[in-house]
């Protein structure tokens, strides 16, 4: 998790890796705890080849990646196994009632580039302070 903190906003990582863990290696597959199916496949979609990469580095004997939802300390589903396919869909379904799940990831996209932006400012700020106090001195 350190390695990913390092490449990723402050703002995305507490979004999208705060409650994920690895919960084993077998065979080669890295099996990544997640709470919820949107992070799952937002983890899979957007950043499945930095953690594959950086988790391949730490490990040479790495194939794949696997992304779990887990609950109350239970694994709910593995993204290959079919049965579990079922669970996904449902878990996605729920998520998806009355279009929340599309208006929530709006609302994350808009809040990550928001958290990004207050950051840069916050940086130039304390930039131009910096310069203010040495040529006040």
């Amino acid at each position: 998790m350190v390695e990913i903190k390092n490449t990723t906003s402050q703002a995305n990582f507490s979004t999208w890796f705060k409650d994920t863990s690895i919960l084993r290696e077998k065979a080669g597959t890295v099996y990544v705890g997640v709470p919820n199916s949107f992070t799952k496949e937002w983890l899979e979609k957007k950043f499945h080849n930095d953690i594959s990469s950086i988790l391949k580095r730490m490990e040479a004997g790495i194939d794949s990646v696997r992304y779990v939802i887990v609950r109350d300390g239970l694994e709910v589903c593995s993204s290959n196994d079919p049965d579990h396919r079922v669970k996904d869909r449902i878990d996605e379904l729920n998520l998806n009632v009355y279009g929340l799940n599309e208006k929530f990831e709006s609302f994350i996209n808009r809040f990550v580039i928001l958290t990004n932006k207050v950051e840069s400012l916050i940086g130039k700020v304390g930039t131009l302070s910096s310069t203010i106090t040495k040529s006040v001195k």
